[in-house]
This record gives C-alpha cells, sequence and structure tokens, in this order.
C-alpha cells in the first residue's frame, strides 16, 4: 500500500503548482494577447503623414499630418475657378472628433503637381490597409464607405456630410472589376482586424490587469 504521508506530500506539492500556474496564467494570457494586437501594429497604430495644405475652414495654409484611419476620402477639385489639370488640385477630407466646433468632418485643399492619387494613396496608407483607388480621381477609406450593388460608395458616417463625398461612383466598365473585388477584400479584412481588436480588448478587461 502506498505511503499515505508521501501521497499527500504530493498532493500537496501538485495543489501549490496549480495554485502558482493560475496565478500566472491570467499574465501569460494578457501578455500572449499584446503579442496578437503588437503583430499588425501598422494597422491598429499606423504611422502619420504630413502634407503642406490650405486649411478651408481657417483660411490659412499649414502643414498637416494625416493618419489612413481618419481620411475618410481624396477627391479632385472641379471648382470651375481652376483652370487646368483638375487631378492636380485634390480636396482632403479629415475625421476630426475633437473640434472645438462640433464640426467633424475638416477639409483641406492640396495643390501639389508631384503628388497624385496613387502616390497619395501609397505616403498615407503604405499597408493599403485603409485607402483604395476608386478611379484616377478618388481615393476612399473602406473604414467609411460601403459599396452598394450599382458600385457606388456610400459614406457610412452619420451627421452633416458635405455632399462631393456622400456618394463615390466606381465605373461598370470591366477594367474596373479589380476595384471592387479588391475593396470588398479590404473592407472584409478591416471589418476581421476590428473584430480580432474588440475581442482581443474584451478579453484584456476581463482579467483585470492593468498594462
Amino acid at each position: 500500500m502506498p505511503d499515505c504521508e508521501e501521497l499527500l506530500r504530493l498532493a500537496y506539492l501538485r495543489i501549490k503548482e496549480l495554485e502558482e500556474n493560475e496565478i500566472a496564467f491570467p499574465l501569460r494570457l494578457w501578455l500572449a494577447l499584446e503579442d496578437i494586437l503588437d503583430k499588425d501594429t501598422g494597422f491598429y497604430h499606423p504611422d502619420y503623414f504630413a502634407l503642406r495644405v490650405y486649411d478651408i475652414d481657417a483660411e490659412i495654409n499649414r502643414v498637416i499630418t494625416i493618419s489612413p484611419q481618419t481620411l475618410i476620402c481624396i477627391i479632385a477639385d472641379t471648382n470651375s475657378d481652376y483652370k487646368g489639370n483638375t487631378r492636380r488640385k485634390k480636396l482632403l477630407f479629415v475625421k476630426d472628433d475633437s473640434a472645438e466646433s462640433g464640426k467633424n468632418i475638416k477639409a483641406y485643399t492640396l495643390n501639389n503637381n508631384k503628388l497624385n492619387f496613387e502616390k497619395l494613396r501609397k505616403g498615407i496608407d503604405p499597408l493599403s490597409h485603409f485607402l483604395h483607388l476608386t478611379s484616377k480621381s478618388a481615393i476612399a477609406n473602406v473604414k467609411y464607405y460601403d459599396l452598394s450593388k450599382n458600385n457606388e460608395l456610400r459614406i457610412n458616417l452619420k451627421g452633416e456630410i458635405p455632399d462631393g463625398i456622400k456618394r463615390i461612383p466606381i465605373s461598370n466598365s470591366k477594367a474596373n472589376d479589380n476595384i471592387v473585388d479588391d475593396f470588398n477584400k479590404s473592407k472584409e479584412a478591416y471589418d476581421y482586424s476590428i473584430l480580432l481588436q474588440k475581442k482581443v480588448l474584451g478579453y484584456k478587461y476581463y482579467i483585470g490587469i492593468d498594462g
């Protein structure tokens, strides 16, 4: 018959081991969850891109830094008072929830013939997580737009929205089939990343460790 004292000693050691593991497990899980988000830091914490623009509301020239997360879209400025290549002069619309005026969309004009729409997209969003060319003269953010059945992007923001950005058309030509496919894939990837972030943060909140 096994030695009772030895069995009790082994049981005590096992209990202590389980207790130690139970204490360490939340911390290990916390670190694992942190690592999940850190591996895609380019999505959750993208770099900023600096541009010299004209601030339409303040009526001044200034340098701004833009995150691909907050850039709603870029479209060509086709105002009749501008002559020449309208693709050179562009309108940028940025989400700004901190605006004191309560106006949460800021508008800027960019007049730079060295930065076409493709260069702007690559500069602001080099990893292509958010921004997509919908034509040669328009960039849209998958975060703020949904694709309708008639190949038209419709903004999903509420409140006061400039008319020119509520809808961004995509032509029905076969040449633009890739634009639609790429937009759908990026939208799906964006939705997945946001869902993953919410789940990770939810687990971290449940664990209750201050990081």
